[in-house]
């Protein structure tokens, strides 16, 4: 692909990204995106078949601008590591909550089989659980964290509550509306909950 042509792309990419991101995927048509990035629909869908694989896209860039902010932070021992990475939902949701709302719509589309292939998009995921691994092991070793008994049941359980909760918490549903904890301090308790089963002796 010519520079030109991955300068188009990730112009259709971004504008795609912002509007999906300020509405919603199902509130946004090929002819926004088209306008948003100053061409015509014709030629967004000469770089992407359907909404769905340029939703795929723009899920593919969150994450892994989300890859790199947790990727930049993780440093220290290993209970600081995993302190700073599950922290990091709540630093998300704090700076960037209409991610959650995005990825909330985007499941349901997965869900749909309405998606390519998302290859790409697994890969991106396993990345994130890397750090976690990775911290974890140095944890082991410097003993600022505890063993769990199954690290991919602990991963996969406590992130996919997160992620549920941050998703959720990221609209404002009516049913909630009466509810007077706020939503931050709601995550915060989880993360911290998390992070106390992980506590090692010189912690």
């Amino acid at each position: 692909m010519s520079v030109y042509k991955d300068k188009m792309r990730e112009a259709i990419i971004e504008a795609a990204q912002d509007l999906f991101l300020e509405n919603s995927i199902s509130g946004v048509t090929i002819s926004d995106v088209a306008k948003k990035a100053g061409v015509g629909e014709a030629t967004v869908y000469r770089y992407f078949k359907t909404k769905q694989n340029l939703a795929l896209q723009v899920a593919l860039k969150e994450w892994g601008n989300v890859f790199l902010s947790f990727r930049n932070e993780m440093e220290g021992d290993g209970f600081r590591r995993l302190s700073l990475f599950y922290s990091m939902f709540l630093t998300t949701f704090r700076k960037h909550r209409d991610f959650f709302a995005f990825l909330f719509e985007f499941d349901q589309m997965v869900s749909a089989n309405e998606t390519p292939d998302l290859g790409g998009y697994q890969k991106s995921l396993l990345e994130i659980k890397g750090l976690y691994e990775e911290a974890y092991e140095i944890g082991l070793k410097d003993h600022s964290v505890k063993p769990v008994p199954d690290k991919d049941l602990f991963y996969y359980s406590t992130t996919h509550s997160l992620l549920s909760l941050c998703k959720q918490l990221s609209y404002d549903n009516p049913i909630d509306r009466g509810i007077k904890v706020s939503k931050e301090k709601e995550i915060k308790t989880l993360v911290d909950l998390i992070i106390a089963q992980l506590k090692g002796e010189t912690k």
